[in-house]
């Protein structure tokens, strides 16, 4: 099969544990605003049997622009996960996924992954560790762990809307389960055939996401997705790496840190596509 066929595969399998993390762990959710910095945009979290609703009003006044509810916990159990599962009530607006882990420090940041909302509907957002880009007062970080390296790290979820437009918003989280484990990072017991198909499909799921984003000119969130599933890799290679495909990707990684994002995107995809094809053939 082909490493595209094995794309449109995966793509179909999204199994989720079950378990609501708003039922389950002992999440405690506060407002953050740009008031922080002075900002203006206000908000409040209502928490009921439906979910969590988080509403209030987006202003642009003094330099400011976001409004974000976060949840914290220290019992979420996220080891051998793959991502997150919300179902959510929306308002029309884009929205930011905000997740942090206890052991990474990003300044006023956090890791992201974005979902569109539908105003007055319930939609369903399969978020993929690999989605979550670090970010640092708005822009991508590199050389920092990814998400999928130690999901049991995470204590913090949140939501936050910060697209540029003043006023209302308004949106409800009926759901968050955590997507279960299946190929993406299998334990070191595991046949070689699952450990092939696992990093197979964290490679096609970066690219399902980095080329959209470099198509639309965000090279450098392209960039940074590779990079993340990548260096997520070798910091597992004894599991999911030979040593020779290891030092291929810390070559491709070398090399890509004195470029250009957009020279650095082309030459992680190619040490990505390499790689598929070899595991395509074998």
């Amino acid at each position: 099969m082909s490493w595209t066929g094995m794309l449109a595969l995966a793509a179909a399998q999204e199994p989720t544990l079950d378990r609501d993390l708003l039922d389950t762990s002992d999440l405690m959710w506060r407002p953050v605003h740009d008031s922080v910095m002075g900002g203006r945009s206000t908000g409040e979290v209502v928490e009921s049997e439906q979910g969590v609703r988080f509403q209030g009003q987006l202003s642009l006044e003094n330099s400011g622009g976001f409004a974000s509810m976060r949840g914290e916990s220290r019992v979420l159990d996220l080891h051998r996960t793959e991502g997150l599962q919300l179902e959510v009530e929306g308002d029309g607006r884009p929205w930011f996924v905000t997740v942090d882990r206890s052991d990474v420090r990003l300044r006023a940041g956090s890791y992201r992954a974005s979902i569109q909302t539908r105003a007055g509907e319930v939609t369903t957002h399969n978020l993929r560790w690999t989605e979550f880009l670090p970010k640092s007062f708005g822009r991508p970080v590199v050389g920092v762990p990814g998400l999928g390296s130690a999901p049991e790290r995470i204590v913090r979820i949140g939501l936050m809307v910060s697209d540029g437009l003043e006023g209302g918003f308004d949106v409800l989280v009926r759901a968050i389960r955590p997507l279960a484990p299946s190929s993406l990072l299998p334990e070191p017991g595991e046949s070689g055939s699952a450990r092939k198909g696992g990093v197979a499909n964290a490679f096609m799921r970066a690219i399902e996401i980095g080329v959209p984003a470099f198509n639309r000119g965000d090279a450098g969130v392209c960039r940074a997705h590779y990079q993340t599933v990548i260096e997520t890799m070798i910091m597992l290679s004894d599991v999911h790496l030979s040593e020779s495909q290891a030092q291929r990707f810390r070559a491709a990684l070398g090399a890509a840190s004195t470029e250009s994002d957009v020279d650095a995107a082309w030459t992680l995809r190619r040490a990505i596509d390499n790689h598929l094809e070899t595991l395509a053939g074998a």
